[in-house]
């Protein structure tokens, strides 16, 4: 009897001290899609458009210089070459992380004497938080110049006076910015609370996700009752291994 119950306690603490190595290699691994915003930009063209396309810069600048931006950034500043009319992307940005991204968005002026250049400033903010579904989401909310109500699209409209050339938007090129992709362009939704001009979210501020929102992590609950159940035989065995020790004495 004392050899089984010393048996016992050696299985139970050699299994209570193996669950979390096994737990931890578990977390390890575990695995989470990083998700990839690619975001839609309008050029528009009015006017006489000039013979010769205008190549202007879009602008995407991050807020905070860690921010995670396209590849060919330079110190959180992406240009993307633009000119024909047409729909264009910024992107690919992968976001490895929870949390608030801010950007803004605007376009650079050319040089055409009877160019009229759009000078609107769009600000984005990327939410990147836990899914209810799993994995992570992304939510991408625009608001533009000091507007509250959020903007449903990234437009910028040039029109070019005078006489000489064709009229109208023409081009409809379009251009990827980052070169070729298979990632689906993400959608510009209106799901996030609106922002007043003042709100200033810059860079990874983690503090403000919600706590339902923040890398789900597993439980040892189930631990419990096994130390439990190993307390209760270690103490049976000194139970019966001090009975034992008076009965030989005797």
């Amino acid at each position: 009897m004392k050899k089984i119950l010393k048996g016992a306690v050696s299985i139970l603490l050699m299994a209570a001290l193996s669950i979390p190595m096994f737990s931890m290699a578990a977390m390890g691994a575990e695995t989470t899609e990083v998700p990839v915003v690619q975001v839609p930009v309008t050029l528009e063209l009015t006017g006489y458009k000039p013979s010769t396309p205008e190549e202007l810069n879009v602008v995407l600048t991050a807020e905070d210089k860690r921010n995670p931006m396209p590849e060919g950034s330079t110190d959180g500043v992406y240009n993307l070459k633009v000119a024909a009319a047409g729909q264009y992307t910024l992107g690919p940005i992968a976001f490895p992380n929870l949390g608030i991204y801010q950007y803004t968005i605007r376009q650079t002026a050319g040089s055409n004497a009877k160019g009229q250049y759009d000078s609107n400033l769009y600000r984005m903010i990327i939410y990147v938080t836990n899914a209810q579904t799993g994995g992570r989401e992304t939510t991408v909310v625009v608001y533009k110049n000091q507007d509250t109500a959020k903007s449903e699209n990234i437009v910028f409209t040039n029109n070019y006076t005078g006489g000489g050339g064709s009229s109208g938007g023409g081009g409809g090129g379009s251009s990827s910015g980052g070169g070729s992709t298979s990632t689906v362009v993400t959608q510009i939704i209106d799901e996030a609370p609106p922002l007043s001009p003042m709100d200033t979210l810059t860079g990874i501020m983690e503090g403000e996700i919600p706590l339902a929102a923040l890398p789900k992590t597993g439980t040892l609950w189930w631990l419990v009752p096994l130390l439990a159940l190993g307390g209760i035989v270690m103490f049976g065995a000194g139970v019966y291994k001090s009975r034992r020790n008076r009965h030989e004495e005797k």
